[in-house]
């Protein structure tokens, strides 16, 4: 990635500035809630979006997802008849504006890329996913920092279309309103780097009468002033209330209809009722100036 130029150059020192990556990848291990699962899917992480006044941040990112497997309504992990593999690519493109010293406005761009292969079936789809608006608000900035942050996840895709024509879905269709807040605390900081641990949750109202839900993140985070080496690790997820109007059975199944296989690929990966779930991610990286940054 190279470097900006003025007034698009963006920051990269977490202390000061918003954050400048392109990610190549990222590793996550993911775990079941106390409340069953009925879903193995991607989801965007609730992260702080934050930008200084006059900052313009450029964040792309790269990610794959991939099973042959679901959880059944105990949380048991349990094959999918005929299925090989379903396969999720997806590239993502932020942008980040401050448009005050508190407060920033941002968009991201996502592209999926999906994939069913199995015994008699090979369906795949690509095109616009889940696009995200919103504003983040600092409402103090002391020794530790509060924001809070509004955003609105819309389905640029239509699954009645979709399924009209026989297409994997490229989502759930809903429109999900996300708000909340975090806080950021100096861990310690020096002239050299900087240390902070951030935790944020809200609450997600979902369309489509699927559970409202808390998404929530916990993160350890070092950065360079100007150079070096970049280090994150913790935590994030997505708590159902679990007040979906169609209770707890799964809309998908196991051993899925040849409908259903060829638009979710039997994986729930749509359609999910009351899911919960946490991801468990590290990354480490490289800033290379104060403009530019990477990691996986």
């Amino acid at each position: 990635m190279g470097k900006l130029s003025s007034p698009l150059r963006p920051r990269t020192s977490l202390l000061r500035h918003g954050l400048v990556a392109a990610e190549a990848g990222a590793i996550f291990l993911t775990a079941l809630l106390p409340a069953p699962s009925f879903a193995e899917f991607q989801l965007q992480e609730w992260k702080l979006h934050r930008a200084e006044k006059g900052e313009k941040n450029l964040i792309g990112g790269l990610s794959v997802f991939q099973t042959d497997s679901n959880r059944d309504g105990s949380g048991n992990v349990v094959g999918i008849q005929n299925l090989s593999h379903y396969r999720r690519t997806a590239a993502n493109l932020a942008l980040e504006w401050g448009a005050h010293s508190r407060m920033t406005f941002y968009g991201r761009a996502t592209w999926l890329w999906n994939d069913i292969e199995g015994a008699g079936l090979s369906a795949n789809r690509f095109g616009f996913s889940d696009q995200t608006i919103g504003m983040a608000f600092r409402l103090i900035d002391r020794s530790i920092a509060v924001d809070f942050q509004a955003q609105a996840d819309l389905a640029a895709y239509s699954n009645v279309q979709d399924a009209g024509a026989g297409r994997p879905f490229l989502g759930d269709s809903s429109n999900d309103f996300t708000v909340g807040g975090f806080a950021t605390l100096p861990l310690s900081a020096n002239g050299d780097r900087s240390w902070q641990l951030r935790g944020g949750a809200g609450y997600t109202f979902r369309s489509g009468q699927f559970s409202t839900a808390v998404p929530w993140s916990m993160e350890l985070l070092s950065r360079p002033a100007f150079r070096g080496f970049t280090f994150t690790a913790g935590a994030s997820g997505m708590q159902s209330l679990r007040n979906d109007p169609r209770g707890s059975e799964a809309i998908s199944a196991s051993n899925p209809s040849e409908q259903a296989r060829l638009q979710s690929g039997g994986s729930f990966l749509v359609n999910a009722v009351n899911p919960s779930l946490a991801t468990v991610s590290a990354s480490l990286g490289y800033q290379t100036d104060e403009a530019t940054g990477f990691h996986a």
